[in-house]
């Protein structure tokens, strides 16, 4: 190796832990309250400090816990300050490849820290405390809080933190902690500021906390050895010139001194000013309106002189000379003001960013209203403007609505009822206001409209099923359309609604099913017509929808018989409209005379209703009589039932006077009979007998029942054999069908009266068995 390059590589080798080491921050611990107070945070003619003091790790030889910090050509945020922890401050340097978990439990918290932040249970603390007297009205510095605590679950279950407490000095008044995250309450803590975190097996979840304000965990060639930290994070107060105040910065660890935490306070940021206001900005949504007066207040009580910037130009006297400027008269820009405090050198100054933002292009609009009673006056839905005062803008808000211009500037008595505001004719105003809270204005006129139109109906009929016909039925509304346009002018539109208040006031509430629509009230409702020109009312019209109900009698289905050769009459009720006959277009009646066998369709016709019947016209079969069931011998429960054939409607008897619609003949009295069906145009007969014998007999000569037989038999079954018995089953007679009778005797001797039994054997071989009573 040449002399050269060993002198290059020696030089190189000795330099590389400088280079390295310039990486991280540099802490000096050796630093006074006094001196991290006055040479680091606050070197200001514009308030004096005093009485300090600082405590923390006073268990670590030669350590403390508290120093001032440089950045030493690292990447951290603040250039120096001072830093705070709840370790030895040096353990705090970069790189960020150990875990800073150091303490004592004998050292102890703090009770200020405990009471301002609730929950925590305060551990190895770091204190710093001053006095501090301000001239000016505003006081403000920047911080930085880092933890060891961010790292799995653990920012949800412990709370290391920070608190900026603030009271008027020597006295007994409670600390205000100012230390809280941006736009919420929250205090400054790994609890309330972090990311989501969770164990490596995923069993324990932390989920984030006003993440926006955390800057991330830091990687391992970090400026700083802490896992953590917040991005800067400013504290404002206002307080009152000439008050002495007592300060008191604490750290500390919450409920062990394990996972360390540190504060840093940018040196310098400590600064003693005036607040002229926040930056009004289009990106953070609270811009200045657009021709608005916005004052900007830099008053101090001691101040002696002003001076006001815009875009670092001054604002030429006399306005640039006063405690106040209005936006107004300037526009937006950066605005800048020293404030000259007393004699001691001392300028306050204020810093405030304004933007404008446009204010809502809105758009002039008409309504026309239908006044329906004619009294110069009508109700109107304010809000049917909102379109078009919104001018296609939907990111407006809701318009509002005033009687004049000057309310409507100064957004004061607003129209309270604008869906149903009753007004003559005349010019109101509308704003409506964008994101930003600004608002355009425009005007509304509102008009009348005293056209006449003809109300009209319609009429349909219930075609349900009679059961179901309840006076509910569809209408086509639009059918309307034509009756109620007769005469207007052309471009109109038709909207229907169920009341004139919501055709007036609701245009929401048009009826959306004009094709289809079933009315509400059964058989009679009157519905609303608004006839509109553009979205201007031109007229309201009454529509009375009318149900039709229509259930005549007999309608069903009938079928009629007819000879050859004959005529007869169809019909059905009369009294209604109209008729029609399938058969005879020019029959109008309710009854027609036909002579074919067909079918027949008459149509009744009332109001909007009709009903059809069918007839069908056929000739009947001739009738056969099959066959001929004969239940006798059985007294009252003697039967006749006819057997036959045939398609019609046929009549039956016994006699061919009593004709009935049923073939089954019952309590039929013996004797001979002749069986008839019948059509209207033909019929069938056959003879038969039906056969009974007497109950009971009495012989003692006086004429009547003197004797027992069957004389039907000498009609029927002539040959017929009857034998009589006596309870014991001994044969006391055999008669024949011609014999004359028993007449209770036995050898030529009476019988006493009791019950006796016969068998009958006729001549087809049937045997009847029966009783009777012989009665003395």
């Amino acid at each position: 190796m040449t002399l050269s390059r060993y002198f290059i590589f020696c030089l190189l080798f000795c330099l590389f832990p400088i280079l390295s080491k310039a990486q991280y921050i540099a802490i000096d611990d050796t630093f006074t309250a006094e001196q991290l107070v006055r040479n680091v945070l606050i070197n200001s003619p514009c308030a004096t400090v005093s009485n300090f003091s600082v405590s923390g790790d006073d268990y670590t030889p030669g350590k403390q816990s508290f120093g001032k910090f440089d950045s030493n050509g690292s990447i951290f945020p603040f250039a120096n300050g001072v830093v705070l922890a709840t370790s030895t401050a040096r353990l705090v340097e970069g790189p960020n490849t150990s875990v800073v978990s150091n303490g004592l439990d004998n050292w102890g918290g703090d009770s200020d820290l405990a009471a301002a932040l609730p929950g925590v249970s305060p551990i190895n603390a770091t204190v710093l405390e001053f006095d501090f007297l301000p001239f000016t009205t505003q006081m403000s510095f920047t911080y930085i809080f880092a933890s060891e605590e961010y790292h799995e679950d653990a920012p949800c279950r412990y709370s290391d933190a920070f608190a900026f407490l603030l009271k008027k000095a020597n006295t007994t008044d409670s600390y205000q902690n100012l230390a809280f995250v941006p736009n919420t309450t929250d205090v400054v803590s790994t609890i309330n500021v972090h990311d989501y975190y969770s164990n490596s097996d995923g069993t324990k979840v932390c989920a984030a906390a006003n993440a926006q304000y955390y800057a991330g965990n830091n990687p391992s060639n970090y400026a700083t050895n802490m896992n953590g930290q917040t991005v800067p994070l400013t504290i404002k107060a206002t307080v009152v010139p000439g008050t002495l105040y007592h300060i008191k910065l604490v750290i500390a660890d919450d409920q062990n001194y394990q996972y360390d935490s540190a504060i840093f306070l940018e040196g310098g940021s400590f600064t003693i000013g005036t607040d002229i206001g926040p930056d009004r900005l289009i990106s953070s949504s609270n811009p200045v309106c657009q021709g608005s007066h916005y004052e900007l207040d830099a008053t101090e009580p001691a101040a002696v002189s002003y001076q006001w910037y815009l875009n670092s130009l001054p604002i030429p006297a006399p306005a640039g000379n006063l405690p106040k400027i209005d936006v107004f008269n300037y526009g937006a820009g950066d605005y800048h003001v020293d404030v000259a405090i007393g004699a001691l050198g001392c300028i306050a100054t204020g810093d405030a960013k304004i933007e404008l933002a446009a204010l809502p292009a809105l758009a002039p609009a008409t309504l026309v209203q239908c006044d329906l009673d004619h009294d110069g006056s009508a109700v109107f839905n304010l809000t049917t403007a909102d379109a078009i005062v919104k001018n296609g803008d939907n990111t407006l808000a809701n318009v509002i609505y005033y009687v004049d211009l000057p309310n409507a500037q100064a957004g004061t008595n607003p129209i309270t009822n604008p869906q149903a505001y009753t007004s003559v004719p005349k010019i109101i105003f509308a704003t409506a206001a964008n994101r930003y809270g600004c608002s355009g204005i425009s005007q509304v006129q509102l008009s009348l409209s005293n056209n006449t139109l003809v109300d009209t109906s319609l009429e349909v009929c219930d075609d349900d099923a009679a059961a179901l016909q309840d006076g509910i039925y569809e209408f086509l509304l639009h059918n309307a359309d034509a009756a109620i346009l007769s005469g207007l002018p052309s471009g109109l539109n038709i909207q229907y609604f169920k009341s004139d208040s919501d055709a007036l006031l609701h245009p929401e509430n048009a009826l959306s099913d004009t094709a289809a629509y079933r009315n509400e009230i059964p058989f009679s409702q009157v519905v609303f017509a608004k006839v509109t020109n553009g979205s201007d009312c031109f007229g309201i019209a009454k529509v009375t929808l009318i149900v039709d109900t229509f259930n005549p009698p007999n309608f069903e289905e009938e079928t009629r018989y007819i000879c050859l050769g004959e005529t007869i009459t169809l019909d059905v009720q009369s009294g209604f409209d109209n008729y029609s006959w399938s058969h005879d277009a020019t029959n109008n009646t309710h009854l027609a005379q036909v002579a074919a066998a067909q079918d027949y369709l008459v149509t009744a016709f009332e109001k909007k209703c009709s009903k059809t019947k069918k007839f069908s016209v056929v000739v009947p079969e001739v009738p056969v009589i099959t066959s001929i069931d004969i239940t006798d011998l059985s007294g009252s429960e003697n039967s006749v039932l006819i057997h036959y054939t045939g398609n019609a409607i046929y009549e039956f008897s016994l006699d061919g006077k009593i004709f009935q619609d049923s073939p089954n003949f019952t309590n039929v009295p013996a004797g001979s009979y002749t069986a008839i069906v019948r059509s209207r145009c033909d019929e069938d007969h056959r003879d038969i007998f039906v056969l009974d014998y007497p109950r009971f007999f009495t012989p003692n000569n006086d004429g009547y029942n003197d004797l027992w037989n069957i004389n039907s038999l000498k009609q029927e079954n002539q040959s017929a054999i009857v034998f009589i018995y006596d309870q014991y089953g001994k044969l006391l007679k055999q008669l024949s069908t011609l014999g004359k009778g028993w007449d209770g005797k036995f050898n030529g001797k009476d019988l006493p009266a009791a019950d006796y039994w016969f068998i009958l054997t006729l001549e087809n071989g049937r045997i009847v068995k029966g009783h009777f009573s012989l009665k003395r």
